[in-house]
């Protein structure tokens, strides 16, 4: 849930999306119990104990996007026969250029190549909503997946922890990576809610 916001601060980590589970001054003030118990009823299926995963799947880039981005250098690092898995870095809820019929292409080789793509967003909060907008549509028809509110160090490190564990079921890593494990990411209600919500726009909401 942390990611680093400062090279130089002391204060250098932050949780964009969940709250702190405790806070350092004077005295230390918990938040234990939004803490999630090994008794979760989604993760304790998967839970045994705590055990250091020593397998992991190494075979894994994350891909920032930025405007004027060549698709072809995409492609290339798609149709790589070593490559399990890519985190694209998205604008907004997991948009990218909506004219680029080579990015779509890019993916449809990646899919043919068995390499799982993942959604991310570059936002610090928020999380990815792939069928808000045409082209984040178009992303889910050709196997894109998206990465929820998990941050970038999240989703890697999700990934490799799930290839190492089923390394010959990529079915069973789409799956689970979509499951709330270890409380990476949230229920999507959190972060997909309404533009004109009531509390803050009463006259507009109710019009």
């Amino acid at each position: 849930r942390a990611s680093k916001m400062d090279a130089l601060g002391l204060a250098a980590f932050d949780s964009p999306n969940f709250p702190p589970l405790a806070t350092v001054g004077v005295s230390i003030r918990d938040n234990f119990e939004k803490a999630m118990s090994d008794t979760h009823h989604i993760s304790s299926h998967y839970y045994n104990g705590c055990s250091a995963m020593l397998k992991m799947e190494t075979r894994i880039v994350v891909v920032r996007v930025v405007p004027g981005f060549h698709d072809a250098a995409l492609a290339a690092c798609f149709a790589s026969p070593s490559l399990k898995a890519v985190v694209l870095e998205l604008y907004g809820t997991g948009t990218a250029p909506s004219r680029r019929r080579k990015l779509i292409g890019a993916l449809q080789v990646a899919a043919q190549n068995n390499v799982l793509v993942v959604a991310t967003t570059q936002c610090r909060h928020g999380g990815v909503i792939m069928d808000t907008y045409a082209v984040g549509q178009a992303l889910l028809e050709v196997g894109v997946i998206s990465g929820h509110d998990m941050t970038i160090e999240a989703a890697a490190t999700k990934l490799a922890y799930l290839f190492g564990k089923y390394p010959d079921d990529p079915d069973q890593v789409r799956r689970l990576f979509s499951t709330n494990l270890r409380g990476e990411l949230s229920p999507p209600e959190v972060y997909t809610r309404p533009f004109f919500e009531d509390s803050l726009y009463p006259s507009l909401s109710s019009s």
